[in-house]
């Protein structure tokens, strides 16, 4: 019997499968056509007779009401049933008008059978009353052709002599061949074992008269010679002679195997696309990205009609796959694959090195490395893997299903392994970028967090910045105006004198700090670099603390384990150490210790800070080498300083290859700070270099001092002459050139910056003098300018020294003296 030819126009095949199934389990043996664009839809049109159109309403460049339009021109009468989602009342009501027979909601495909059937029906009826002697001679024609062809096999039934004929074509559904003789008993043996008892009765219920003799069933035969299973469906009536009685009963076989086993096809396509979708619906709300991994697992499990399954993540970094999720395998199994790289002995490891599906026999006869072996002792004899490959065509991963069995995936199974992995590769895919958004979103609020707080730091620094500048200036400036006028006895005046001092010095501190801050940040610290005994450095750096504290009554131990020297930068050693000691002191209260021990560990050599002061909280420690961060910004902090020290302690140390670390148990009991530096091997040590005490006795010399400062020029003045120098001051460059031929100095201490003539400048006009007009005076550079980029050009335009601003009285001093005596 020709089968039912139905267009149907969809563009979505998933949904073209459902209502491909759909049809068939409503008994509607047809054959689909789908098309999906209106080239195709009237290509079909012009090319095939249908006997139905089903047509969704809405798709890309295409819609229903024109293949409505379409449909309706060529062939008026044809059936044609909407099938759509977004099909309204008002839009369902006007297709109606147009000529729509009927509409179906894919959300109720239930109605679709009943409204294709009655659909069919209609035209049915409508073709009968056109030309009814026509169809009953193509009805005809077809039930001989499908006789004479073999489609159908007739029997007939002697009741009353219990003969039971069959012609070839029923013989061929019993395996037998034309000549076989028959009889019901033949019929009842060549039956399937579970229909023997359920046809028996279907043929008892026939023979009952109250049942109108009518014959309709379906079975199975095992061919008596073949042994092939067959479907059959039979068709017969039984005859009654006017007493009621069963003389003949007659009919038709057609063998419906093929269609049988289409339909259990389409079941099973039903049932895996219904998996499928509800495992969409589960994942798509599913949080827990293992749970995922275990549902694909499962699903592939059920699809493959597998015993066991895993899914492996490929990891870029490694190259590897790695274990996520198992169904069905032992510990030793899971252990041994928990990480593996691209082989030819899994079918994983083919997947990882081919990117395609791969399927392996763990049979086969090489074994390298005993993985087949593993998979055999575990019951296992067959494996698939299906690669993850994201739209992009990255390689995302593979789930593998193993069989108990010798076994092949069909190819409706790998069709619908096919779906599961485009379906695992887009949610996996999705999920990667909600978690990179995550991430990238995670990171920007750090970004900002730590945006903000480097501002709250800088705001906070900037605070300490001018309490700390200021607070030094408020005793100078009132000793100085106190000073100037009013009389004190001497103890006041001193008293007075060395606060002012003492406050200067701390601002300078403070101004050094911040240099070397911005030198570091630059990238522009330099290190002059010598051999260097770490006990001088320390005693060095004891001896400017001493009187601090002594003057809180605090102990200074230094504990020599082994004298060592190291290679390195002795001011910035020695800065180190200072650093240390003054934060020791600072925080240390009255009658407190405060220890240094030197010792050398190994090739390290370990200096150790210890005090009694009032500890580090664990909560500040990891911030505390970081630069402008303190423990204590309040208003009512106790202890002052820009918190600078200690973040140019770590990058001085880290210069020398060394490392710092510091420790307390907590606030109140003390603090201890560790250096490490390599040290010096026996061969490559020296002995320090000590330097005769330079005289700063200036009796005798010559100074030509130029400032444009006025006060610098006074100071200069004053002090020089107090250490006993000759001394003349200018304000300008053009000044000195003309004292130099009158005043004949011996040492020439000139500023660096000036009006219309620089320093630098100057020193090349005197430069280029004869001998006997100063042309070779020792020159020293007294400069606000201290970078060490500073020193070294001042140096290379030919002065001898680099002294920086404000001025140590006996620092320059000594150099004026060091200075005249090599002239």
């Amino acid at each position: 019997m020709k089968r039912l030819q139905i267009l149907l126009l969809e563009d979505n095949p998933l949904d073209a499968d459902v209502v491909s199934l759909t049809l068939a389990e409503g008994g509607i043996d047809c054959d689909l056509q789908v098309v999906d664009t209106q080239a195709k839809f009237v290509a079909a049109l012009q090319t095939q007779r249908f006997a139905l159109v089903l047509a969704d309403y809405i798709l890309p460049g295409f819609d229903g009401a024109t293949a409505l339009r379409i449909t309706r021109e060529r062939y008026p009468n044809m059936p044609f049933i909407f099938v759509s989602a977004s099909l309204g009342e008002e839009l369902a009501i006007e297709s109606l008008k147009q000529g729509a027979t009927d509409y179906v909601l894919k959300q109720r495909l239930e109605r679709l059978v009943p409204c294709v059937e009655r659909a069919l029906q209609e035209a049915k009826e409508h073709r009968k009353r056109k030309a009814a002697e026509t169809a009953l001679r193509e009805s005809e024609d077809r039930l001989r052709l499908a006789i004479e062809s073999a489609q159908l096999g007739t029997w007939d039934w002697n009741l009353l002599t219990n003969e039971l004929r069959w012609d070839a074509g029923c013989k061929a559904m019993f395996g037998l061949p034309p000549e076989a003789e028959t009889s019901i008993e033949t019929f009842f043996q060549g039956l399937h074992p579970d229909d023997r008892q359920r046809l028996s009765q279907v043929v008892q219920d026939s023979l009952n008269p109250a049942n109108g003799g009518i014959y309709d069933t379906e079975y199975r035969t095992i061919g008596f010679e073949d042994h092939v299973e067959r479907w059959i469906k039979a068709k017969g009536q039984v005859y009654l002679d006017e007493s009621g009685t069963p003389f003949r009963f007659i009919g038709t076989v057609l063998e419906i195997t093929e269609q049988k086993q289409a339909q259990r096809r389409m079941k099973a396509d039903l049932q895996d696309t219904q998996v499928l979708q509800e495992l969409s619906t589960r994942l798509i709300s599913e949080q827990n990205i293992e749970v995922i991994y275990q549902e694909i697992i499962e699903t592939a499990i059920t699809l493959s009609r597998a015993d066991a399954g895993s899914f492996q993540y490929f990891d870029v970094k490694t190259n590897q796959l790695q274990l996520l999720a198992t169904q069905g395998f032992s510990q030793r199994i899971m252990d041994h694959f928990d990480c593996v790289m691209a082989n030819l002995q899994t079918s994983f490891g083919q997947t990882l090195l081919n990117g395609e599906r791969a399927f392996i026999d763990f049979e086969a006869p090489e074994d390298t490395d005993g993985c087949l072996k593993m998979h055999l002792d575990e019951g296992f004899f067959s494996a698939q893997s299906t690669p993850l490959i994201s739209r992009s065509g990255q390689f995302i991963g593979l789930f593998s299903t193993y069989w108990r069995r010798h076994h092949r995936p069909s190819e409706r199974e790998r069709r619908f392994l096919d779906l599961l992995a485009r379906q695992a590769a887009d949610l996996i895919e999705q999920r990667q970028a909600i978690a990179e958004r995550q991430q990238l979103l995670e990171r920007e609020q750090a970004a900002r967090e730590d945006a903000e707080q480097a501002n709250r730091i800088k705001d906070e620094f900037l605070a300490i910045l001018s309490h700390e500048l200021r607070s030094p200036l408020n005793p100078i400036l009132g000793w100085s105006t106190l000073l100037q006028t009013k009389q004190f006895d001497p103890i006041t005046t001193k008293k007075g004198l060395s606060t002012i001092e003492r406050n200067a010095k701390l601002q300078t501190q403070l101004i050094d700090d911040l240099l070397d801050i911005a030198r570091i940040l630059r990238g522009k610290l330099k290190l002059e670099e010598t051999t260097v005994n770490l006990v001088t450095v320390v005693e060095g750096a004891m001896e400017v603390v001493r009187t601090t504290a002594e003057a809180k009554s605090i102990a200074l131990q230094f504990e020599v384990i082994t004298v060592c020297q190291v290679r390195g930068d002795e001011g910035r050693l020695e800065q180190v150490v200072w650093n240390l000691l003054s934060n020791a002191i600072k925080f240390t209260p009255e009658g407190g210790q405060v220890g240094v021990r030197l010792e050398v560990n190994g090739e390290q050599a370990c200096l150790t800070v210890k005090d009694t002061g009032k500890g580090i909280s664990s909560d500040f420690l990891p911030y505390l080498f970081q630069s402008f961060r303190q423990e204590d910004v309040s208003v009512t902090r106790q202890y002052g300083g820009l918190g600078l020290g200690l973040a140019i302690v770590k990058y001085i140390v880290d210069a020398h290859n060394g490392s710092i670390t510091a420790d307390s148990s907590g606030e109140g009991q003390g603090a201890t700070f560790t250096v490490q530096f390599p040290v010096l091997q026996e061969e490559g040590k020296t002995s320090p270099t000590f330097l005769s005490a330079v005289s700063t006795d200036l009796r005798g010399i010559k100074v030509l001092a130029v400032d444009d400062s006025e006060d610098t020029r006074h100071l200069l003045e004053m002090l020089l002459t107090s250490y006993g120098a000759e001394t003349s001051v200018v304000a300008s460059g053009t000044e000195v050139l003309t004292h130099l031929k009158t005043f004949d100095p011996d040492v020439l201490i000139c500023d660096i910056s000036m009006p219309d003539m620089d320093g630098y400048t100057l020193l090349q006009e005197i430069r280029v003098l004869p001998d006997a007009q100063g042309g070779n005076i020792p020159a020293i550079a007294l400069t606000a300018f201290t970078r060490h980029e500073d020193r070294q050009k001042a140096l290379s335009k030919g002065f001898q020294e680099h002294i920086p601003k404000p001025i140590d009285p006996d620092k320059l001093a000594g150099a004026i003296a060091r200075l005249a005596s090599v002239d």
